[in-house]
């Protein structure tokens, strides 16, 4: 029965922290946050600022996800800022009102801005481009 208890407490953890700093905890300075979309719809802008704090987050990770330094990460991610905002800007409302909009331009902004996994030196987004880098 203890057993059970601190699984469940593990799993509320890991569920929190997910959702704290993937979902409702990648707010910017601002006072907007994904989580409160509907109470507080987020102007476009501030909206991919959040989507950019969260590909930043994941650079902390990026040695082990990307095989590149943090530095290197933080460099490229911000590189892409501007063009996958242009990117998403082309489907986006002027204020965005319902967290699956929210989640749907965020998942195109973080495939955009979010490095690939570098082997030898190249990055690479797919299997092809794996087969061809990664021997």
């Amino acid at each position: 029965m203890k057993r059970i208890i601190v699984l469940v407490a593990l799993f509320a953890a890991v569920y929190y922290a997910y959702k704290s700093h993937y979902l409702g905890g990648v707010s910017s300075a601002s006072q907007y946050s994904i989580s409160n979309i509907q109470n507080q719809p987020i102007p476009q802008d501030a909206l991919f600022e959040l989507w950019h704090e969260a590909a930043l987050k994941m650079c902390n990770d990026s040695v082990k996800s990307f095989n590149i330094s943090q530095s290197q990460c933080i460099n490229r991610v911000d590189s892409r800022k501007e063009s996958c905002k242009a990117i998403g800007r082309r489907n986006a409302s002027t204020v965005v009102e319902s967290e699956y909009e929210a989640k749907q331009l965020g998942k195109a902004y973080l495939h955009c801005a979010i490095p690939g996994y570098y082997c030898n030196g190249t990055e690479v987004k797919t299997e092809e481009e794996a087969r061809r880098n990664c021997q």
